[in-house]
């Protein structure tokens, strides 16, 4: 916005404690901190290892690291939507609730996977990861 011209405020309107960077705002944060440790797998919080692409850790399976992939990419969308909805509707969403809509989207897409399904109906155990 600023290379537009348009005022803004460089905290972090998420948090309100730094500067709103990109590592700040996807692995900082303690607002998305919270959001990102409700993943059912562990999620590095260094920035560097996002921009490389180790979003997980490397000895989760690969279907523990398809279903983390969903989780991250929806977290990083909620996050990014929450923040601009921070900015230009000054609304808030708290992390909890937010926590609860992102495995309802992560949810309802493994439901349409049927691969997904197939795996649960293998071991329905799995399907409470989601939850």
């Amino acid at each position: 916005m600023l290379r537009f011209g348009l005022y803004t405020d460089l905290m972090c309107v998420l948090c309100a404690t730094h500067l709103e960077t990109h590592s700040h705002l996807f692995s900082h944060c303690a607002y998305s901190r919270i959001v990102l440790n409700a993943c059912p797998f562990k999620v590095p919080s260094i920035w560097d290892n996002f921009i490389s692409g180790r979003f997980l850790d490397a000895e989760s399976n690969d279907f523990e690291k398809h279903i983390g992939y969903l989780f991250i990419s929806a977290v990083f969308y909620a996050i990014w939507t929450e923040r601009n909805n921070c900015i230009h509707r000054d609304t808030r969403c708290n992390p909890s609730s937010m926590i609860i809509k992102i495995k309802q989207i992560v949810r309802e897409k493994l439901y349409s996977c049927a691969a997904f399904r197939a795996r649960i109906k293998r071991d329905p155990s799995f399907v409470a990861i989601l939850y």
